[in-house]
């Protein structure tokens, strides 16, 4: 059973090579740098990558919309309570 498996000189990706989703996510990301939307959009539709294309989607939005307010407050509208509660790890006895 010696000699099966494990590394072997000259096996896998040459080191320093990019794949193709890394090298389209760089032509999408000069594309943003520049702000030309419209570059960006026809990389996304040409790209078969959907989570690439839900993140520009996301980001495009956030950008031309802004991000939703969150607003934070407490009980009632009031401030928000901290309370710090400190804990032993384990009950002495």
């Amino acid at each position: 059973m010696a000699g099966r498996g494990g590394k072997r000189p000259g096996a896998g990706r040459p080191k320093g090579s990019e794949d193709r989703a890394e090298a389209a996510r760089q032509r999408a990301s000069a594309i943003w740098e520049q702000q030309d939307w419209e570059g960006v959009l026809l990389e996304v539709r040409q790209s078969s990558d959907l989570r690439a294309k839900a993140n520009v989607a996301m980001r495009l939005w956030e950008y031309m919309h802004g991000k939703p307010v969150q607003p934070i407050s407490g009980a009632d509208g009031g401030p928000v309570v901290t309370q710090i509660v400190n804990h032993s790890a384990r009950p002495k006895r």
